[in-house]
């Protein structure tokens, strides 16, 4: 629960010039050298979007400290370092933020060197509940032969999901849909399985409204952010 953020930019005259609104946050520290608030921005044309929220209360009670009380900024569809907890002060710039935590970390780079580009959205993403029980060295599960459900959810910050698929040693059929929930809520899947003896692969892949579809590897990053490549389970039937 909380009031949204764009209201209140409107409302404090948000001059043209304005490129970003930075926002800052108790959490004081030191990196390196270098002593900061936390601190993220959003490019004012997303600060603006509705669903954009100063949060005050979870589940019908107030925010406790660790989920960032009294007020802490919430941006569905992000990654969760944007929406910055125990905010302190919220400012609209003219030049892009160059806090330790959007111009440093948190950002897609290839080496040390390269500044990148920063982590916002959500990558598209699937994950399936691993059917059967474990082997608890391998991590490897074991399952009975014959008809399997396989289920678990799909989410993407750049739009709803349009199909999700399960793979099964490497050959891929469509799973089917729960009804959405919501815009950026998880939504629920499920295939049915049968399961012959043997060692098999199951893997699935979400592809959202926007046509963003899950890599089948990792895609390299040098701080290894983002990654939504595609679940592997290996699987033993007996």
């Amino acid at each position: 629960t909380g009031t949204p953020l764009a209201p209140l930019l409107a409302e404090s005259g948000l001059d043209d010039h304005a490129v970003e609104v930075a926002f800052l946050g108790a959490d004081r520290g030191v990196q390196g050298e270098d002593e900061h608030d936390y601190g993220r921005s959003l490019a004012v044309v997303d600060a603006m979007r509705p669903e954009v929220l100063l949060a005050y209360e979870m589940n019908g009670a107030p925010l406790t400290p660790q989920h960032g009380s009294p007020l802490r900024l919430v941006v569905p569809g992000w990654y969760g370092m944007t929406s910055v907890k125990w905010l302190t002060s919220i400012e609209a710039v003219a030049e892009p933020f160059e806090g330790w935590q959007q111009a440093v970390a948190y950002r897609y780079t290839e080496d040390a060197d390269d500044p990148g580009t920063p982590v916002n959205r959500i990558r598209v993403r699937s994950m399936m509940i691993p059917p059967g029980i474990p082997d608890f060295f391998t991590r490897e599960r074991i399952v009975d032969a014959g008809p399997v459900t396989l289920t678990g959810r799909a989410w993407s910050g750049n739009g709803g999901i349009a199909r999700v698929e399960i793979g099964v040693d490497g050959q891929w059929a469509i799973a089917k849909l729960d009804p959405p929930v919501g815009e950026f809520a998880w939504r629920g899947w499920r295939a049915e399985w049968t399961a012959t003896p043997g060692e098999h692969e199951l893997a699935c892949r979400a592809t959202d409204t926007a046509g963003e579809l899950q890599p089948l590897h990792p895609v390299w990053n040098y701080q290894g952010m983002g990654n939504n490549a595609v679940q592997r389970v290996s699987v033993t039937v007996r």
